[in-house]
């Protein structure tokens, strides 16, 4: 069976927090592309594509996890539930399925999917949802990279990572970054979607 959740972007301006539903562009109040002929000199609009409107909800609840670990970050996971109902039946705003009752797999090089708005290498962030496709890492890889790369530094690695906690990444400038915390890493799993059995290949969010 699968549990499923919607994407979000919470969003926090003049001190009132809200969560965003649907959300690709920060700098628009509708995400739109236009579309113009190669020969067309006078720059008019073929044609605009526009996606459905965003929703704001600011009626939610914020629901950490009781034994996170500030020191370490593991459980480094929150709930945001909504009080409210929000309209999934909208294009730009779906559910995403958790890997409930899967087994973690460490398959080094599995192709992982971060989003978000962090960083770049131009700007302290970006108005356009960003996506990277990183490589999953075993826990025991990892670590050896990481005491590898501490080593090369002079100091040493000695925090534990737990089997809450996975890898991914290790590919030059190619990762998340700095706002984009909280922000979803997905990959591709077989889910059981009803109890006859029937299945199908689909994204999963695992952080």
């Amino acid at each position: 069976q699968s549990l499923c959740i919607k994407w979000f972007y919470f969003s926090s301006i003049s001190g009132r927090k809200y969560v965003i539903l649907g959300e690709h562009d920060l700098s628009k109040d509708k995400d739109c592309e236009d579309e113009v002929e190669d020969d067309d000199e006078s720059g008019d609009y073929e044609d605009r594509q526009c996606a459905d409107p965003i929703q704001n909800i600011t009626d939610f609840k914020v629901i950490p996890h009781p034994a996170y670990n500030f020191k370490n970050f593991t459980n480094d996971i929150a709930l945001i539930k909504l009080n409210v109902a929000a309209n999934i039946s909208q294009n730009n705003i779906k559910t995403v399925c958790l890997p409930f009752g899967l087994e973690e797999k460490n398959e080094d090089g599995k192709i992982m999917l971060v989003i978000g708005y962090g960083s770049t290498e131009t700007a302290s962030y970006s108005n356009i949802l960003l996506k990277a496709s990183l490589k999953f890492m075993s826990n025991e890889n990892c670590l050896m990279k990481l005491q590898e790369f501490y080593a090369k530094k002079g100091s040493t690695f000695s925090k534990p990572l737990s089997d809450r906690q996975f890898c991914a990444g290790g590919e030059g400038f190619k990762d998340s970054c700095k706002g984009d915390s909280g922000m979803p890493i997905q990959m591709i799993e077989n889910i059981i979607l009803s109890s006859n059995g029937n299945s199908k290949f689909t994204w999963t969010q695992h952080g």
